[in-house]
């Protein structure tokens, strides 16, 4: 599951759509039992992007507040120094939801990975990014490795190097050796609070947090915003076949596992909104053959009205 509306008002993943409706024929080098699984492992990648954009959104709202309060409380400070350290409870839940970003990032990173094998018909490649980079940098070729385009090879490489690396060292940190960050940095420029980031050690392959050092001044949030945007750039360029239009993503739905009441014809099976305030839903029902149909509906209908419904 995922928000279709968040995604489509920033213009995201609008090729990854062919996925969600794909028929037969439109990859002919894969047969019908392979389109369920693309489907799925796209609705996944999707999912693991919103939890990703779900994320920076909260940072972004936390870093506003943040930097509202420092305005606040700013006048009369002798500020002498360009960048000055800053705590306060916000701080804390900034944090929370970068550590939170970096393990989705992960997720997202093996997801998308999993989607371009699933196009590709390859069945014996590993499941984790970390170990495909180990098999690209290494000289034993696999027989996989081969099937993998230059092109494709030199943006996986870009992205480790740049972005994969550095998130899965930084979670491996916060998971086993040391929290994340402990406070903020704020750029002043005369008394007046204008950037707020999160200073992230040089070498976090160390995993010493007696030898970190912080002089590269490596920022946590750009790093994430960074990386998700290459990410989404690699799936709309490598992981969609090349020709496909943009589209917006439809509503995600998915009646796995579903509920059957045998014994009452039209029970409601379930129920999904479709926005915020619950004004537009559908529900799954039980018809009298026992296939379980969708109604669409801009309000709870009265009991028995179920006009609007069609069968699925």
């Amino acid at each position: 599951m995922y928000d279709s509306k968040r995604l489509n008002s920033l213009n995201l993943f609008q090729r990854t759509s062919f996925y969600i409706n794909i028929e037969p024929g439109k990859l002919k080098h894969l047969e019908l039992k392979d389109l369920l699984p693309l489907r799925e492992g796209a609705n996944i990648v999707l999912n693991r992007a919103d939890a990703v954009l779900y994320r920076l959104e909260r940072i972004y709202e936390i870093k506003a507040q943040i930097l509202e309060i420092l305005a606040r409380c700013s006048k009369g400070l002798n500020v002498k120094s360009h960048q000055v350290m800053v705590w306060a409870p916000q701080v804390n839940e900034l944090i929370f939801e970068l550590t939170s970003t970096f393990v989705n990032l992960r997720l997202m990173m093996n997801a998308v990975l999993r989607l371009w094998f699933l196009k590709e018909g390859i069945t014996n490649a590993p499941k984790s990014i970390r170990d495909v980079m180990k098999s690209l940098q290494s000289n034993r070729e696999r027989v996989w490795v081969k099937k993998i385009p230059s092109d494709v090879k030199t943006a996986l490489m870009h992205f480790w190097n740049e972005f994969g690396k550095k998130l899965i060292d930084y979670r491996d940190i916060d998971q086993h050796y040391d929290v994340l960050a402990r406070q903020c940095i704020v750029s002043y420029q005369i008394n007046i609070p204008n950037e707020l980031e999160v200073l992230l050690p040089d070498n976090p392959e160390t995993k010493s947090p007696k030898n970190f050092s912080f002089d590269k001044r490596i920022f946590g949030i750009e790093l994430a915003q960074c990386a998700f945007e290459e990410l989404h750039n690699f799936v709309e360029t490598y992981v969609v076949p090349k020709g496909v239009e943009q589209a917006p993503l439809g509503c995600s739905i998915n009646a796995k596992p579903s509920i059957v009441a045998n014994k009452y014809v039209g029970a409601t099976l379930g129920i999904s909104f479709m926005n915020r305030s619950g004004s537009l839903s559908s529900e799954f029902y039980q018809s009298p053959e026992g296939t379980v149909n969708i109604a669409i509906r801009k309000s709870f209908p009265q009991k028995g009205d179920r006009s609007n419904g069609n069968g699925g």
